[in-house]
């Protein structure tokens, strides 16, 4: 609270008069006059005889003044005096700023279903208590005293956020989700007829480093090199059979589903750690193309395969949260796991080191599945839990991104183990099961250990990372006997129709924002194919809504 000490002189008005006009109104008796002088004295306007022994005059006068005054100037001697007091005004507090200064929310506007929640928050930290929320207009959309705004019919408000010394808005627009749901299923089916049209006219040409409208216009790579399963995220929805089935076909699909139902459910596991981008001096980011890839990634896997959680840190649930997409892993958040890393460990070297601390916590059997990579269907055919101990995508060579021993930087009093093989093949990890509980211990132990203040960088950015992630877990596999079983092999990659990984187009993809557009453009319209059940929700999901079929 602010507090001054004010002169009560310099507070109150101090009238200053000045006469502009008096009237004066009276009855006058003439006594006498001549040619110079004229007497006069006041006379009444009545006289009254009371009897005619004894005489009583009563006499009334009559006289009418009217003066006129405005307020005037302030004398100079008053003025000087009231300037000499304003200097004793004394400040009993700091001042604060009379004009309240911006405070910036986690969004400026949202678009929003009835019946739908946002919540709403400062960009920087401030104490919950110390808010006050209010909306302009509580019929369409109201706010609690945490930000949480309830959408409850269409139309538009504000949201209002205010503090002692700043205050923000933001606004809301509230749509009916039912209409708006007919609008994006029609323009999918719209857009899908297109894009298959699109696609058949060029199934003669392959990509030459332009956009030519869709992203498997190369049918063997997609068009982004390094990446393989492109062509299952454009193409017509092979995965998903949607045509009318005949009453044998339908008979097929319901003893079909009630094996499926018997199938055993694999846990998984995403992960997401900012701390590599915090270390090389980043604010941490996820792209449009990665948070579609991660949707698209966990809700196949929920699908197909069993449930899946996200291993993430404080700042990377809050970029999920702020998209709404939290939803989509059925296990749940931990951050308690990432947040809480006492290692000395350079995340700027080991840019996923955060998903063997992950692992080393997740409980056998599981499965360790990458953001950027979808798995289109079950893997009952392929993983037996009773027999396989771990299993990988496929195997890698051995090439100049696995150097060779003398070549690894170590932290001090570092030694590499006497007993492994340095023949043995490593294993691509973007997706990972392990049934047994002491492989993975083992694995997890190795990898944490080698990068623990391991501080010296080499010269590349990856060799470091990919001998503890990958080539460790060849070594522990042949150091114990223990079979690593693959999915794939390589020469299989590019003609499979199992799995979609984007890691190696990922260059390309933030290089070309036509490319990028593309491709969150058809993972949209395949998620809103897939998921229709999901579409409400999908649809409160930015990320979503900003590539949604109605925006071409």
């Amino acid at each position: 609270m602010l507090e001054l000490s004010i002169p009560l002189m310099t507070l109150v008005p101090i009238p200053h008069f000045s006469v502009d006009r008096l009237d004066i109104e009276f009855n006058a008796l003439v006594e006498s006059f001549d040619e110079k002088h004229l007497t006069c004295s006041f006379a009444g306007t009545d006289t009254q005889h009371d009897g005619e022994e004894q005489q009583t005059i009563t006499s009334n006068h009559h006289l009418k003044v009217k003066l006129q005054a405005t307020q005037d100037h302030m004398p100079i001697g008053l003025s000087k005096l009231l300037g000499l007091l304003d200097e004793a005004i004394v400040l009993d507090q700091p001042i604060r700023p009379s004009a309240k200064a911006d405070l910036r929310l986690n969004a400026e506007k949202i678009e929003i279903f009835t019946k739908r929640e946002y919540q709403l928050y400062p960009s920087e930290p401030i104490v919950p208590e110390a808010l006050a929320w209010s909306s302009s207009n509580p019929l369409v959309a109201t706010v609690d005293e945490r930000g949480l705004v309830r959408a409850h019919q269409e139309g538009e408000a504000y949201i209002f956020v205010e503090t002692y010394e700043a205050r923000g808005r933001c606004r809301v627009i509230v749509e009916s989700d039912q209409r708006k749901l007919g609008q994006i299923l029609s323009s999918i089916k719209e857009y899908s007829q297109r894009r298959e049209a699109s696609q058949a006219s060029q199934e003669s040409s392959s990509y030459v480093g332009s956009y030519k409208g869709g992203i498997s216009s190369n049918t063997k790579e997609g068009y982004l090199d390094g990446s393989y399963g492109m062509k299952l995220i454009s193409r017509a929805n092979e995965t998903e059979d949607t045509r009318p089935l005949d009453p044998r076909a339908l008979r097929t699909q319901v003893i079909t589903a009630r094996i499926k139902a018997k199938q055993t459910k694999i846990p998984a596991f995403h992960v997401t750690h900012t701390a590599p981008a915090r270390a090389r001096g980043q604010e941490p980011h996820i792209d449009d193309f990665e948070l579609l890839t991660t949707i698209m990634s966990a809700l196949q896997w929920r699908r197909h395969n069993g449930p899946i959680k996200l291993y993430t840190d404080s700042e990377g649930k809050r970029i999920y949260e702020e998209q709404n997409m939290t939803f989509i892993w059925d296990g749940g958040i931990d951050t308690t796991v990432l947040d809480t890393i006492q290692d000395r460990v350079d995340f700027s070297i080991f840019w996923a080191g955060g998903k063997l601390y992950a692992l080393r916590d997740m409980q056998c059997p599981c499965v360790m599945l990458d953001t950027d990579m979808v798995v289109w269907k079950s893997l009952d055919e392929k993983i037996n839990p009773k027999k396989d101990a771990v299993a990988c995508v496929h195997r890698e060579c051995l090439s100049e991104v696995y150097p060779s021993i003398d070549k690894l930087k170590t932290a001090k009093g570092y030694r590499f183990e006497e007993s492994w093989s340095w023949s043995a093949e490593p294993f691509n990890t973007a997706l990972l099961y392990i049934a047994d509980p002491k492989f993975k211990e083992l694995y997890t132990s190795h990898a944490i250990e080698f990068m623990r203040d391991n501080l010296e960088r080499a010269n590349d950015d990856i060799s470091q990372m990919v001998f503890a992630e990958q080539r460790l877990l060849g070594i522990c596999s042949e150091n114990t006997n223990t079979p690593v079983k693959t999915l794939l092999e390589l020469e299989q990659l590019h003609e499979q129709d199992m799995i979609t990984h984007i890691w190696g187009g990922k260059a390309s993809l933030r290089q070309s924002p036509e490319l990028a557009e593309t491709f969150c453009r058809e993972m949209v319209a395949k998620l809103l194919e897939i998921f229709d059940e999901l579409a409400v929700e999908l649809l409160n999901i930015p990320v979503v809504k900003q590539y949604q079929p109605l925006a071409i």
